[in-house]
Protein backbone atom coordinates (compact mmCIF):
# COMPACT_ATOMS: atom_id res chain seq x y z
CA UNK A 1 0.00 0.00 0.00
CA UNK A 2 1.25 3.64 -0.72
CA UNK A 3 2.43 5.58 2.06
CA UNK A 4 -0.16 8.46 2.99
CA UNK A 5 2.82 10.53 3.64
CA UNK A 6 5.39 9.85 0.56
CA UNK A 7 5.99 12.79 -1.67
CA UNK A 8 5.92 12.67 -5.41
CA UNK A 9 9.77 12.92 -5.38
CA UNK A 10 10.57 10.07 -2.91
CA UNK A 11 7.73 8.14 -5.18
CA UNK A 12 10.17 8.76 -8.35
CA UNK A 13 13.13 7.87 -6.44
CA UNK A 14 12.25 4.65 -4.91
CA UNK A 15 10.77 3.54 -8.29
CA UNK A 16 13.68 4.64 -10.15
CA UNK A 17 15.79 2.65 -7.60
CA UNK A 18 13.43 -0.29 -8.02
CA UNK A 19 13.64 -0.28 -12.18
CA UNK A 20 17.44 -0.12 -11.74
CA UNK A 21 17.50 -3.18 -9.95
CA UNK A 22 14.62 -5.12 -11.89
CA UNK A 23 14.71 -4.35 -15.28
CA UNK A 24 17.57 -3.20 -18.47
CA UNK A 25 19.48 0.11 -17.75
CA UNK A 26 17.71 1.50 -20.70
CA UNK A 27 14.51 1.02 -19.20
CA UNK A 28 15.51 3.16 -15.96
CA UNK A 29 17.04 5.73 -18.26
CA UNK A 30 13.67 5.88 -20.14
CA UNK A 31 12.11 6.12 -16.93
CA UNK A 32 14.36 8.70 -15.44
CA UNK A 33 13.96 10.70 -18.72
CA UNK A 34 10.04 11.12 -18.38
CA UNK A 35 9.89 11.01 -14.72
CA UNK A 36 12.35 13.51 -13.37
CA UNK A 37 10.30 17.20 -15.24
CA UNK A 38 7.54 15.29 -13.70
CA UNK A 39 9.34 15.39 -10.24
CA UNK A 40 10.18 18.89 -10.79
CA UNK A 41 6.73 19.63 -11.06
CA UNK A 42 4.69 18.25 -8.16
CA UNK A 43 7.95 17.09 -6.25
CA UNK A 44 6.23 18.49 -2.74
CA UNK A 45 3.33 17.07 -3.15
CA UNK A 46 1.76 14.17 -1.62
CA UNK A 47 1.67 10.82 -4.46
CA UNK A 48 -1.45 10.32 -2.29
CA UNK A 49 -3.49 13.66 -3.51
CA UNK A 50 -2.35 13.27 -6.94
CA UNK A 51 -5.43 13.30 -8.93
CA UNK A 52 -6.72 12.42 -13.12
CA UNK A 53 -6.83 15.82 -13.14
CA UNK A 54 -2.99 16.91 -12.29
CA UNK A 55 -2.05 14.23 -14.74
CA UNK A 56 -4.31 15.53 -17.37
CA UNK A 57 -3.11 19.15 -17.10
CA UNK A 58 0.17 18.04 -16.94
CA UNK A 59 -0.02 15.76 -20.00
CA UNK A 60 -1.51 18.90 -21.78
CA UNK A 61 0.38 21.10 -20.72
CA UNK A 62 3.74 19.28 -22.58
CA UNK A 63 5.63 21.35 -25.18
CA UNK A 64 5.92 17.73 -27.65
CA UNK A 65 3.56 16.07 -29.95
CA UNK A 66 0.64 13.71 -29.10
CA UNK A 67 2.56 10.12 -29.63
CA UNK A 68 5.18 11.99 -26.76
CA UNK A 69 2.43 13.13 -25.05
CA UNK A 70 1.51 9.24 -24.63
CA UNK A 71 4.64 8.24 -23.40
CA UNK A 72 4.72 10.57 -20.72
CA UNK A 73 1.62 9.48 -19.60
CA UNK A 74 2.28 5.62 -20.05
CA UNK A 75 5.30 5.96 -17.62
CA UNK A 76 3.76 8.13 -15.07
CA UNK A 77 0.79 5.91 -15.10
CA UNK A 78 3.41 2.69 -14.42
CA UNK A 79 4.59 4.61 -11.75
CA UNK A 80 1.55 5.30 -10.03
CA UNK A 81 0.18 1.88 -10.23
CA UNK A 82 3.61 0.51 -8.54
CA UNK A 83 2.42 2.13 -5.54
CA UNK A 84 -0.94 0.67 -5.84
CA UNK A 85 -2.97 3.57 -7.02
CA UNK A 86 -6.75 3.27 -7.52
CA UNK A 87 -7.04 1.09 -10.94
CA UNK A 88 -10.09 3.31 -11.66
CA UNK A 89 -8.22 6.81 -11.98
CA UNK A 90 -5.49 5.22 -14.02
CA UNK A 91 -8.27 4.02 -16.39
CA UNK A 92 -9.30 7.24 -16.82
CA UNK A 93 -6.29 8.30 -17.04
CA UNK A 94 -5.12 6.32 -19.82
CA UNK A 95 -8.58 7.69 -21.87
CA UNK A 96 -7.52 11.24 -21.47
CA UNK A 97 -4.59 10.11 -23.45
CA UNK A 98 -3.98 12.22 -26.90
CA UNK A 99 -4.80 9.99 -29.90
CA UNK A 100 -2.37 10.16 -32.50
CA UNK A 101 -2.56 8.05 -36.01
CA UNK A 102 -0.09 5.28 -35.94
CA UNK A 103 2.27 5.46 -39.17
CA UNK A 104 3.35 2.07 -40.75
CA UNK A 105 6.95 1.34 -40.55
CA UNK A 106 9.31 2.39 -42.69
CA UNK A 107 11.29 -0.02 -44.74
CA UNK A 108 14.35 0.65 -47.06
CA UNK A 109 13.55 0.04 -51.29
CA UNK A 110 15.43 -2.35 -52.81
CA UNK A 111 17.20 0.55 -54.68
CA UNK A 112 18.21 2.11 -51.42
CA UNK A 113 19.84 -1.61 -50.27
CA UNK A 114 21.49 -2.18 -53.07
CA UNK A 115 23.06 1.40 -53.04
CA UNK A 116 24.02 1.49 -49.43
CA UNK A 117 25.60 -2.77 -49.81
CA UNK A 118 27.73 -1.37 -52.94
CA UNK A 119 29.04 1.52 -50.67
CA UNK A 120 29.37 -0.50 -47.64
CA UNK A 121 31.05 -3.27 -49.48
CA UNK A 122 33.79 0.07 -50.52
CA UNK A 123 34.11 1.02 -47.32
CA UNK A 124 35.19 -2.40 -45.41
CA UNK A 125 35.03 -6.10 -45.68
CA UNK A 126 33.68 -5.78 -41.97
CA UNK A 127 30.84 -2.98 -42.38
CA UNK A 128 29.54 -4.91 -45.77
CA UNK A 129 29.50 -8.30 -42.91
CA UNK A 130 27.66 -6.20 -40.39
CA UNK A 131 24.99 -4.24 -42.70
CA UNK A 132 24.09 -7.51 -44.91
CA UNK A 133 23.79 -9.44 -40.73
CA UNK A 134 21.47 -6.65 -39.74
CA UNK A 135 19.17 -6.99 -42.66
CA UNK A 136 19.25 -10.81 -43.35
CA UNK A 137 18.78 -11.89 -39.41
CA UNK A 138 16.59 -8.79 -38.39
CA UNK A 139 17.83 -8.40 -34.91
CA UNK A 140 18.25 -5.27 -33.13
CA UNK A 141 21.19 -3.35 -32.81
CA UNK A 142 22.26 -4.12 -29.95
CA UNK A 143 21.76 -8.42 -29.98
CA UNK A 144 24.06 -7.83 -33.25
CA UNK A 145 26.54 -5.70 -30.89
CA UNK A 146 26.66 -8.86 -28.40
CA UNK A 147 26.82 -11.20 -30.74
CA UNK A 148 29.77 -13.66 -30.65
CA UNK A 149 30.55 -16.55 -32.88
CA UNK A 150 29.04 -19.06 -30.26
CA UNK A 151 26.34 -17.55 -30.89
CA UNK A 152 26.07 -19.21 -34.35
CA UNK A 153 25.92 -22.91 -34.64
CA UNK A 154 24.52 -24.96 -37.89
CA UNK A 155 23.66 -21.64 -39.53
CA UNK A 156 21.18 -20.48 -36.66
CA UNK A 157 21.88 -17.44 -34.94
CA UNK A 158 20.94 -17.96 -31.23
CA UNK A 159 19.77 -14.55 -29.36
CA UNK A 160 20.48 -15.85 -26.05
CA UNK A 161 20.94 -13.88 -22.13
CA UNK A 162 24.83 -13.35 -21.62
CA UNK A 163 26.66 -11.33 -18.98
CA UNK A 164 26.14 -7.33 -19.40
CA UNK A 165 23.18 -7.99 -21.89
CA UNK A 166 19.54 -9.98 -21.66
CA UNK A 167 17.16 -9.62 -25.11
CA UNK A 168 14.36 -7.07 -24.93
CA UNK A 169 11.39 -8.93 -23.63
CA UNK A 170 13.72 -11.42 -21.89
CA UNK A 171 12.93 -13.90 -24.65
CA UNK A 172 15.69 -16.32 -26.31
CA UNK A 173 15.11 -16.80 -30.06
CA UNK A 174 16.59 -18.64 -32.50
CA UNK A 175 17.02 -17.15 -36.21
CA UNK A 176 17.94 -18.81 -39.19
CA UNK A 177 20.72 -17.14 -41.39
CA UNK A 178 20.84 -17.00 -45.45
CA UNK A 179 24.16 -18.92 -46.97
CA UNK A 180 25.77 -15.46 -47.71
CA UNK A 181 25.54 -14.64 -44.39
CA UNK A 182 26.92 -17.76 -42.80
CA UNK A 183 29.66 -17.35 -45.69
CA UNK A 184 30.81 -13.74 -44.19
CA UNK A 185 30.68 -14.50 -40.85
CA UNK A 186 32.44 -17.76 -41.56
CA UNK A 187 35.15 -14.82 -43.35
CA UNK A 188 35.29 -12.71 -40.35
CA UNK A 189 37.55 -15.87 -38.62
CA UNK A 190 35.98 -14.74 -34.91
CA UNK A 191 37.69 -16.97 -32.45
CA UNK A 192 35.74 -18.83 -29.72
CA UNK A 193 33.92 -16.26 -27.56
CA UNK A 194 34.62 -13.22 -29.21
CA UNK A 195 32.33 -10.69 -30.73
CA UNK A 196 31.03 -11.02 -34.68
CA UNK A 197 31.19 -7.01 -34.71
CA UNK A 198 33.96 -5.83 -31.76
CA UNK A 199 35.14 -2.06 -31.57
CA UNK A 200 38.90 -2.08 -32.52
CA UNK A 201 39.76 -3.13 -29.28
CA UNK A 202 37.73 -6.00 -28.75
CA UNK A 203 34.53 -4.70 -27.02
CA UNK A 204 30.91 -3.79 -27.71
CA UNK A 205 31.16 -1.36 -30.40
CA UNK A 206 28.97 1.32 -30.29
CA UNK A 207 30.16 3.53 -33.58
CA UNK A 208 27.69 1.33 -36.00
CA UNK A 209 25.62 4.55 -36.74
CA UNK A 210 28.06 6.92 -37.51
CA UNK A 211 29.27 4.27 -39.88
CA UNK A 212 25.91 3.68 -41.36
CA UNK A 213 26.01 7.67 -42.04
CA UNK A 214 29.07 7.25 -43.56
CA UNK A 215 28.24 4.76 -45.96
CA UNK A 216 24.59 6.49 -46.77
CA UNK A 217 26.97 9.73 -48.08
CA UNK A 218 28.88 7.70 -50.04
CA UNK A 219 25.84 6.03 -51.93
CA UNK A 220 24.21 8.97 -52.65
CA UNK A 221 21.45 8.43 -49.60
CA UNK A 222 20.05 11.17 -47.21
CA UNK A 223 22.16 10.43 -43.73
CA UNK A 224 19.02 11.27 -42.22
CA UNK A 225 16.96 8.63 -43.31
CA UNK A 226 19.73 5.86 -42.31
CA UNK A 227 18.94 4.04 -39.31
CA UNK A 228 20.05 0.90 -37.76
CA UNK A 229 16.92 -0.34 -36.84
CA UNK A 230 15.30 0.51 -40.43
CA UNK A 231 17.24 -2.86 -41.56
CA UNK A 232 14.84 -5.24 -38.64
CA UNK A 233 11.80 -3.03 -40.26
CA UNK A 234 12.87 -4.29 -43.70
CA UNK A 235 13.72 -7.74 -42.79
CA UNK A 236 10.06 -7.78 -41.38
CA UNK A 237 8.55 -6.39 -44.49
CA UNK A 238 10.49 -8.74 -46.62
CA UNK A 239 9.06 -11.78 -45.24
CA UNK A 240 5.57 -10.88 -45.09
CA UNK A 241 6.15 -9.84 -48.49
CA UNK A 242 7.04 -13.03 -49.51
CA UNK A 243 4.13 -14.45 -47.43
CA UNK A 244 5.71 -15.68 -44.85
CA UNK A 245 2.62 -16.39 -41.92
CA UNK A 246 2.83 -12.89 -39.39
CA UNK A 247 3.16 -15.59 -36.73
CA UNK A 248 6.26 -17.12 -37.45
CA UNK A 249 7.62 -13.30 -38.34
CA UNK A 250 6.86 -12.71 -34.93
CA UNK A 251 8.51 -15.43 -33.74
CA UNK A 252 12.10 -14.78 -35.42
CA UNK A 253 11.69 -11.05 -35.08
CA UNK A 254 11.15 -11.12 -31.31
CA UNK A 255 8.28 -9.26 -31.24
CA UNK A 256 6.13 -9.06 -27.91
CA UNK A 257 2.74 -8.55 -29.72
CA UNK A 258 1.66 -10.28 -32.84
CA UNK A 259 0.11 -6.53 -33.13
CA UNK A 260 3.69 -5.11 -33.63
CA UNK A 261 4.26 -7.44 -36.29
CA UNK A 262 0.55 -6.76 -38.07
CA UNK A 263 1.61 -3.46 -38.38
CA UNK A 264 4.58 -4.36 -41.01
CA UNK A 265 1.56 -6.33 -43.00
CA UNK A 266 -0.71 -3.49 -43.00
CA UNK A 267 2.29 -1.64 -45.24
CA UNK A 268 2.57 -4.55 -47.08
CA UNK A 269 -0.67 -4.96 -47.96
CA UNK A 270 -0.85 -1.40 -48.95
CA UNK A 271 2.19 -1.67 -51.21
CA UNK A 272 0.86 -4.47 -52.47
CA UNK A 273 -2.55 -3.20 -53.64
CA UNK A 274 -0.68 -0.42 -54.74
CA UNK A 275 1.86 -2.07 -57.62
CA UNK A 276 -1.66 -3.80 -58.31
CA UNK A 277 -3.27 -0.49 -59.12
CA UNK A 278 -0.25 0.50 -61.28
CA UNK A 279 0.29 -2.31 -63.06
CA UNK A 280 -3.14 -2.83 -64.19
CA UNK A 281 -3.57 0.93 -65.46
CA UNK A 282 0.29 0.62 -66.83
CA UNK A 283 0.54 2.45 -70.57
Amino acid sequence: MTDEKMTITSAVDAYISHLMLSRKPRTAEQAMFVLHPFKRIFGDRLLSGFTRHDHDGYILNLPQGARTKTNHSVRICALLRHFDFPEGELKRMAKARPKFIKKPPVSYTQAEIEKFMAAARDHSFEAYAYFLFLWKSGVRDQEAAHATIDDVRDGVLYITAKNGFTPKNSEEREIPLPDDVRRLIAQLDRKPGQLLFPSRNGTVSQTWLRTAKRIAVRAGLDPAKVCLHKWRKTYVTRLLDKGVAPKTVMDLAGHASLNTTLLYASKSRTDQKKAAVLQAFAQ
